[in-house]
């Protein structure tokens, strides 16, 4: 499987330059299909035409303009482009970006398909910031960048007081027993929760 270097993508890139540890580029999808690959740097990817469908992991997801996407430098995927031009925004981030100072990493597992409008939002900001080039724009960027992370962590905080605690015991307790004989009378009880309202609930 193929590792991507630094800054470098499937494509023919229109515009590329670094700025403040980030690696921007916006680049033209030219292949139909691209073959399992990662890349050596987490990146996201701004689709500004066309429509593009990525597998990995954690399933398949199918783009067009206006969607955005993070990709983690460990997950491993592919591309599959549709008829027409398809061209993405990347901005690729070094590994002497703000991560340790903001402890941002946990937020971004894998790949994702990343829905807050809140963040498109920004993404269409920087990619009109990206136009500039200057110093001045370069520290615009990175601060459209940090505001992308706390919104992340903002959504991230909310998203896990919505959901109950015994839903972090019960998985915590399938994953410890997956190979056991399990059944919905010692699952309930494990959980103290009735049967017929583990039964509705684990479905939600």
């Amino acid at each position: 499987m193929e590792q991507l270097s630094a800054g470098t993508y499937y494509g023919a890139i229109n515009r590329k330059f670094n700025s403040n540890e980030l690696l921007v580029s916006d680049a033209i999808y030219t292949l139909e299909k691209v073959d399992w690959h990662y890349h050596k740097n987490p990146y996201f990817t701004f689709i500004l035409e066309g429509n593009l469908l990525e597998g990995s992991k954690k399933g398949i997801h199918h783009c067009a303009a206006g969607d955005l996407l993070f990709h983690n430098w460990q997950d491993p995927h592919y591309n599959r482009k549709s008829d027409g031009c398809t061209r993405g925004f990347h901005i690729e981030l070094s590994p002497n970006w703000h991560w340790n100072e903001m402890a941002a990493l946990h937020l971004l597992e894998g790949n994702m398909d990343i829905h807050l409008p809140e963040v498109r939002l920004l993404f269409h900001k920087l990619f009109w910031e990206s136009f500039d080039q200057d110093n001045s724009s370069g520290l615009a960027m990175d601060s459209l960048l940090l505001h992308v992370f706390s919104v992340l962590h903002r959504d991230r905080i909310v998203s896990e007081r919505k959901v109950p605690q015994w839903v972090y015991t019960l998985r915590d307790y399938l994953r410890a027993n997956f190979s056991s004989e399990l059944n919905l009378t010692t699952i309930s009880h494990t959980v103290d929760l009735h049967p017929v309202y583990l039964s509705r609930e684990f479905s939600r």
